[in-house]
């Protein structure tokens, strides 16, 4: 009898395992480009900043057609997340917005604070449009 709960111990165990090793890949999978999030390149209304977003959840930030930043992002529902970046002399905190798209305006809001003043600036107000 001891030999049968020791079994059923372990399957009970093993399924615990898989299911919560499925709703932490489904949390994974909810990183860039998924849940609504548009991507692709935005301009802002100067054509002077842009960001591009892929799949994987990176970005990329360009001054013209310059490359000057890229970082990784998270999507959860309406809550952007920029998790790093590679600005040199920039604070590595990351920070989330709000963000909103209509099919051509894509807009960020903070939501919370952010320690970095330039991100801020270029995310917080600008509206980027989707680059054909």
């Amino acid at each position: 009898m001891g030999s049968k709960l020791k079994c059923m111990y372990v399957v009970t165990v093993g399924v615990l395992m898989l299911f919560t090793m499925l709703i932490f890949m489904a949390c994974i999978s909810s990183t860039g480009g998924t849940s609504g999030f548009p991507i692709g390149r935005f301009v802002d209304e100067y054509n002077y900043w842009s960001f591009e977003f892929d799949e994987d959840g990176t970005w990329h930030g360009f001054e013209g057609d310059t490359l000057v930043i890229s970082g990784k992002y998270a999507i959860n529902g309406n809550l952007y997340t920029e998790m790093t970046h590679d600005y040199p002399g920039s604070s590595k905190i990351p920070a989330t917005y709000t963000w909103t798209y209509d099919g051509k305006n894509l807009t960020f809001q903070l939501w919370g604070e952010d320690a970095n003043s330039h991100r801020k600036s270029v995310y917080d107000g600008p509206t980027y449009t989707r680059s054909e």
